[in-house]
């Protein structure tokens, strides 16, 4: 800690200026000269005061590592990454700049890099570009001048220096260093090659580093403890700077690390053929609806305690019983289960001390970082409004890295729990898991309204930075160019001109672009943070959507504008248009109301023009009539039904008549999401919009609704279409196109909530559902895009390190250099979250699980069964689903004792049985396999149930009138069997026989449709066990269910009570 001075002993001519300039070896090339300014000259017959001469100070920067702003956690930068090209350091890559500007000039650039060595950019070679490589040999000092001469326009007596010092994780651009100040005109440095460009105004640019930098004034020195941002430790004179962006970042990667330790924690968990019973257990016998206490006694109701006292609710809570809560939670949370809760904390601290940042302050000091800084003698951190200029002030390179780093960040604030890859109800400690849960919801609350001040307030820095100018593109953004007369013409606006193709690919053939950049191409560029900003504003508008509705159009401008200014030649021609009055040649970027499962059989024009003559015959009668008898022919041969080879005759008949019901049936659905299509298209409503002629025809007209003419689809997409576009489309137009579309559901939905939802709840909610369906097409899409997505942005082999270490703190620099393999895949995480939002808004208003079944389409409750869920919906979304299902069921199916069976044998119980308990030869050791566990209860709850009007001595005949009841029956799709046998006496011998089958009538049936769906709720059966002479009796009538190829029900429930040979219970507990 010595003041140090220079001392020349000899000058040639007095009237010379001696200049003091500080020379770094180069690592490349000539060393770099640093001025310092003039040396103090005098006689040597003269004395000069100490005070007078140019002094020296060796000082160590020091970066805030914590939101605390400890000074003793301070240090050097460590890497973290900032940029999706980046997701590692490269070698000697710099992790940050330190800026030094003296009397308002550009003095020294110096880069941050590993093992805290620091290195400086030659500005004699260097300046006026936007890439400044470091050249100088490493130093862990840096040496500032303490008092100069002649320094930058100082005086010609020895002063102390104007000082102010930054540290960005970023390289500034040179239009960013010029606009605080830039060089000095006279530096000597420039003698190489000119300065291009100069500040011209410079209280501006005073302002502007006053509110960006920090100062250093150097006047009190050598009292370092007494000067603001400086002071001793170790006794070395140390800087200490703010680094709000990189401790911001450092939180958002440390919840990203703990969002995929959970979802690697739930992959193994689902490994467990166990996992999926242990879900639908945890619904079936915890469900909270189940357990609902009455919310007000009285002596009628005291022995009634809960809401739900019907018999099947008793019988579950009596099955329940059986069931441990524990062996469920190792099951859903794991064996351990202090790796969910301390991922799930790790989770929750990252995200408030993100979400504090943003306010820029300390909850856990209580403290404003301001206040903070006031205590520890330390310069405010910069405001957001200045320091994300770091990032939007950038070249034509690096400019949408802006929008992807602020963008990611406040998308991470934003995600809903349902998000989490870990089902926190299975917690059995009930005061951790509500506090947990509570924390998650609380903060969830807390963030939205962060996220809505920071994406939706006019005239902000998010605003002014990150959007469009509204006026852009014109009314209805007809224009193809951005308006250049509203362009910012400073460094603190967008600025769409840095997206000019033409100089971005000039730039890419630089020779001195850093390597990161080197195999990027121009699309690479100019996509870079557009697929982070509109899943921003879907996630914004998904969560807003009733206060962001009522911005209508103008949110069209925000979404369509931001999208045209990247030049991307897909979305040059993006414009807006009312919903009912999409013109000819263009296409709506919306999911059409109108579809259907099985509209997407009728594959050719015949099949499609008999259809669309039976819709025509129903709008207009009311019914199928006789002259639609061979174009219902034609549409059942379509969907697989029954042939009429030989026509329609008195054996056939009743199987017409159930075609006639299935075709009325899915032709009126299709009417009435016309009629909710009519009415949201006949809103004040807009659409985005593209021409058709950009997407290959066959894309756009191979279309089951489109063939049914303009009023049934207004020009918009099915799934099918949406599919094709984003596979031809590639992976730049793919994932805006897809984000776009999901916006535009997500409007659908607010404009039915704000103009139409009036009246009947049902009819409502039944339309919500419909609404919701689009989502879950396009999360349909996202989840069939997103799996080659995944193998492109993950890489499994740094997935599986950071599941070994993940015990280790979250600041572990090793984490933070591995999570951008997979953070930001945002393919993946979109279609999980709108595979959630679909599904709840598809169930809002308990709207029953016939509409979840018919408007999801490929969303329905048959495959939700099985695996494919899994990863579409993660374990809170699986629990969703199966809990309105499970417990829509319960009041009408669950009456027996296979339910408790169940529960009893299976490897969740209480008290160990059979298998489970290792004895040898058990009943129900069939159970062993977590397979058969599931069929069995799949078997429980989803068998058809059949009811017999069994005829009576004084009915003189053997009619008989079978209801077979069904949970789970997708027409067209699934088969449902009828089996009659009976015994009967022959009249003449007397000779009894057994199970006779012969039986007219059991292949046809009345069907009873959900009145709002293709679900077909219930078949009727009539039909007379003939027997004019014999005697009938001991009539036995069972109904098979075939559900798809793999999987009819019911199973043989004795056969699973009969001991099989060789089992022993699979019981991997992840």
């Amino acid at each position: 800690m010595t003041t140090q001075y220079v001392y020349a002993p000899r000058i040639v001519d007095e009237a010379k200026d001696c200049s003091l300039n500080l020379f770094l070896q180069s690592f490349s090339g000539p060393e770099l000269c640093i001025p310092f300014g003039k040396a103090a000259k005098k006689l040597k017959s003269q004395d000069l005061a100490a005070d007078q001469k140019p002094t020296f100070v060796t000082v160590t920067p020091l970066v805030f590592k914590d939101y605390t702003l400890d000074k003793g956690k301070a240090g050097a930068p460590e890497f973290i990454p900032m940029d999706k090209f980046r997701p590692l350091p490269e070698e000697n890559a710099a992790y940050g700049y330190y800026y030094i500007y003296i009397n308002g000039f550009l003095w020294r650039e110096i880069a941050a890099l590993a093992d805290k060595q620091l290195s400086d950019v030659d500005l004699s070679l260097y300046h006026s570009q936007d890439f400044r490589p470091h050249t100088s040999v490493f130093n862990q000092d840096i040496l500032l001048p303490r008092k100069i001469i002649g320094l930058f326009g100082s005086a010609a007596a020895a002063q102390a220096p104007d000082v102010q010092i930054a540290f960005s994780r970023v390289q500034w651009s040179w239009e960013y260093i010029t606009a605080l100040g830039g060089m000095y005109e006279s530096d000597s440095r420039l003698s190489k090659k000119p300065l291009l460009g100069k500040c011209d105004d410079t209280q501006t640019a005073s302002r502007y580093r006053t509110k960006r930098m920090q100062s250093l004034d150097l006047s009190n020195a050598p009292n370092w403890g007494s000067i603001k941002n400086m002071d001793v430790l170790g006794g070395k004179v140390n800087v200490f700077i703010h680094d709000v962006l990189g401790i911001a970042q450092a939180q958002k990667v440390t919840a990203d690390y703990y969002v995929q330790v959970l979802k690697n924690h739930q992959t193994q968990l689902e490994s467990n053929g166990f996992y999926k019973s242990a879900m639908l257990a945890h619904q079936l016998y915890f469900n909270d609806k189940l357990w609902q206490k009455q919310a007000l006694s009285t002596p009628k109701t005291m022995h009634k305690p809960f809401e739900k006292e019907d018999p099947q609710s008793r019988n579950t809570r009596k099955a329940a019983g059986e069931v441990s809560d524990q062996e469920l939670e190792k099951y859903l949370l794991g064996s351990d289960t202090s790796t969910v809760i301390n991922a799930v904390e790790g989770y929750l601290d990252a995200r408030e001390k993100l979400y504090d940042l943003y306010y820029l302050d300390c909850q856990a000091q209580q403290l404003t970082l301001h206040e903070i800084s006031q205590q520890i003698n330390i310069d405010p951190p910069a405001e957001w409004e200045d320091l994300v200029k770091d990032f939007t002030t950038a070249g034509v390179l690096s400019y949408g890295l802006a929008a992807e780093f602020i963008c990611e960040q406040l998308i991470t604030l934003i995600l809903p729990k349902t998000t989490l890859s870990a089902y926190l109800p299975a917690l059995c400690d009930k005061a951790k898991k509500k506090k947990l849960i509570d924390r998650l919801d609380q903060q969830f609350e807390d963030n939205k309204a962060l996220v809505l001040e920071v994406t939706q307030t006019r005239d902000n820095w998010f605003s002014k930075q990150f959007c469009v100018h509204p006026d852009a593109y014109g009314d209805n953004l007809v224009n193809t160019d951005y308006d250049e007369d509203l362009i910012a013409n400073t460094v603190e606006g967008f600025n769409p001109k840095k997206f000019d193709h033409d100089k971005i690919k000039e730039e890419l053939s630089l020779p001195f672009i850093p390597a990161y950049l080197s195999n990027k191409s121009v699309l690479d560029v100019v996509s870079k943070g557009l697929n982070e900003w509109l899943g921003l504003q879907e996630r914004v508008f998904s969560t807003f959507v009733k206060e962001l509705t009522e911005k209508g159009i103008d949110y069209h401008h925000l979404i369509g504008g931001f999208s045209k200014s990247r030049n991307i030649a897909q979305f040059k021609n993006l414009q807006i248009h009312p919903a009912n009055a999409v013109p000819e040649g263009r296409f709506a970027l919306n999911m059409d109301i109108v579809s259907h499962p099985l509209l997407n059989d009728l594959k050719t024009k015949k099949q499609r023009s008999a259809f669309r003559n039976i819709i025509k015959a129903i709008e207009e009668k009311g019914k199928i009539t006789s002259t639609n008898t061979n174009q219902v022919i034609t549409v059942a041969k379509a969907l697989k039904q029954p042939l009429f080879a030989n026509g329609i005759n008195a054996s056939n008949q009743r199987l017409f008549k159930q075609t006639i019901a299935l075709v009325t049936q899915m032709a009126k659905m299709v009417l009435e999401q016309k009629t909710l299509a009519a009415l949201m298209s006949g809103s004040q409503s807009y659409v985005l919009t593209l021409p058709e002629n950009d997407i290959p025809a066959k894309v756009l007209f191979d279309s089951p609704a489109r063939s049914l003419g303009e009023e049934f689809h207004y020009r918009g997409l099915d799934s099918n279409m949406l599919k094709r576009i984003t596979l031809a489309a590639g992976r730049f137009v793919s994932i805006p196109l897809l984000f776009l579309t999901g916006y535009s559901s997500y409007v659908a939905y607010g404009d039915y909530e704000k103009e139409f939802k009036k009246g009947d709840l049902y009819e409502g909610a039944k339309n919500v559902a419909l609404i919701g369906a689009s989502l879950a097409a396009v999360g349909s899409v996202w989840e069939a895009y997103s799996s080659d997505l995944e193998n492109k942005f993950l890489t499994k082999s740094r997935l599986k390190n950071v599941v070994s270490k993940f015990s280790i703190l979250a600041t572990n620099n090793a984490q933070l250099t591995i999570l951008r393999g997979f953070a930001g895949a945002m393919g993946i995480l979109m279609g999980v979250v709108q595979g959630v939002d679909a599904y709840q808004l598809i169930s809002k208003s308990d709207t029953d699980a016939g509409i979840a079944m018919f408007a999801a389409a490929g969303f329905s409750i048959g495959l939700g069964i099985h695996t494919i869920l899994f990863a579409s919906l993660g374990p809170w979304g699986w629990a969703l689903l199966l809990g309105s299902i499970v417990f829509g069921l319960l009041a009408v199916w669950l009456t027996d004792s296979k339910l408790e069976i169940w529960a009893k044998f299976g490897p969740f119980a209480k008290h160990k049985r059979g298998v489970f308990a290792s004895e040898e030869d058990a009943i129900y050791n069939t159970f062993s396999d977590p397979n058969q566990y599931f069929k069995y209860i799949q078997s429980v709850l989803f068998s058809p149930k059949v009811t017999v009007n069994t005829p009576t001595f004084f009915d003189g005949g053997n009619y008989y009138t079978v209801k077979v009841e069904l949970p789970m029956f997708i027409v067209g799709k699934s088969e449902l069997l009828l089996d009659v046998k009976y015994s009967w006496r022959h009249p003449t011998t007397l000779n009894v026989y057994k199970k006779a089958t012969w039986v007219e009538g059991t292949k046809e049936y009345l069907s009873e449709f959900d009145e709002n769906s293709l679900s077909l709720n219930a078949a009727t059966y009539e039909f007379e066990i003939e027997s004019p002479n014999i005697s009938v009796f001991d009539v036995e009538i069972t109904s098979t269910l075939i559900y798809n190829e793999s999987l009819t029900l019911p199973i043989d429930f004795d056969a699973f009570e009969k001991p099989i040979e060789n089992t022993s219970p699979d019981l991997a507990i992840a």
